[in-house]
């Protein structure tokens, strides 16, 4: 009733409208909207409730093309947060991608998606180059097009300054994107502000105490940094919102065997023992790096590489320091197919 008195008083035209002279039934796109809004919430059940929200928009209106994209990029955080393995999930974001990009192949998220897959997925940068360069010509950049161009292409290629830009911009149009302020502090860390990320983060938490991934990174950021009791506080807050996540269950494992209690922190890490678990091998990086084994870190690391999780770009990039000094470096980013490994200020 809200949005039909909205539309009605304002005569606004709504998202996707100006496309190919297309405007969404305003039906689908208030579905759209209610999708939206759970998405941002990061949680299993947050994210169920989005997809059937998205289902219900794109069957109240199957030619809105925004609806397509954004769709498509739901299963990734499903891949992202560890709810889907990556080999189920990234074959549905090329196949809404390629929907939406079928009623308009002008539309920029469309690109950025399949931008997207080529690279965290597939690890074909030149095909990701591609698809992000047709999303960043879009006039205006739609500000998620700069956030994803930030995360899945910049920040893998350590480009992180650029990444930072690009996140700030997105920002700008929406600054209550509170998922979108995580990902620019992770950015901000990647170029070597990690004192401007961790401020970043504590405005989000003004906002959103309960944001699970936001406890989730400062609690690496302070663990990384040996303040065991903030990152104890952080990784017990990430670790309680999200227990189907592993790898925030290795976040607690690390800050505990770092504090002193191994037997714990093998504890924690034993369901993660009792077979192939989608995201288990970026949760035992995380605990080896924390306990200095960065030999045994570079073998999850590469069984992470395998069951190609997106998250692992934020992993090498969060940790480059690290990792950049390890003579198991130049094998991994062989792996990944990364074309450089140039050095920026800071962490990249």
């Amino acid at each position: 009733e809200i949005a039909t008195a909205i539309a009605d008083a304002l005569q606004v035209t709504l998202a996707g409208a100006g496309r190919r002279g297309y405007t969404p039934s305003l039906a689908g796109y208030e579905a759209y909207l209610k999708a939206l809004h759970e998405s941002r919430t990061l949680t299993s059940e947050g994210l169920a409730r989005s997809r059937a929200w998205f289902e219900q928009a794109i069957t109240l209106d199957p030619q809105f093309a925004l609806a397509h994209s954004r769709f498509a990029f739901h299963f990734a955080q499903l891949a992202n947060y560890g709810l889907m393995p990556a080999d189920d999930a990234m074959p549905l974001v090329n196949a809404e991608a390629a929907k939406a990009l079928e009623i308009d192949p002008a539309l920029a998220e469309g690109h950025a998606m399949l931008g997207l897959v080529a690279g965290v997925y597939q690890h074909d940068w030149q095909e990701a180059a591609r698809r992000f360069a047709r999303a960043m010509a879009s006039d205006p950049v739609p500000a998620l097009v700069r956030r994803y161009y930030a995360l899945h292409y910049l920040l893998p290629l350590a480009r992180a300054t650029e990444a930072v830009d690009q996140c700030a911009q997105s920002l700008r149009e929406d600054p209550l994107d509170l998922p979108g302020r995580v990902r620019l502090a992770q950015c901000l860390d990647a170029a070597g502000r990690t004192g401007d990320a961790i401020a970043e983060l504590r405005r989000v938490l003004e906002l959103d105490e309960q944001l699970w991934f936001t406890h989730f990174i400062l609690g690496h950021y302070h663990l990384r940094d040996r303040d065991l009791p903030a990152a104890l506080a952080h990784a017990e807050r990430a670790f309680a919102l999200p227990p189907w996540n592993p790898s925030a269950r290795g976040l607690m494992a690390a800050a505990v065997a770092v504090g002193g209690d191994p037997d714990r922190a093998e504890q924690l890490m034993e369901p993660l023992r009792s077979g192939p678990i989608y995201g288990a091998p970026l949760a035992f990086a995380t605990f080896h790096l924390y306990r200095s084994e960065l030999d045994l870190c570079a073998d999850w690391v590469e069984k992470g590489v395998a069951e190609r999780h997106p998250a692992l770009f934020v992993f090498l990039r969060s940790h480059a320091r690290e990792l950049l000094a390890s003579e198991r470096w130049p094998r991994l980013a062989n792996l990944l197919h990364l074309p450089g490994h140039t050095k920026e200020t800071g962490n990249s």
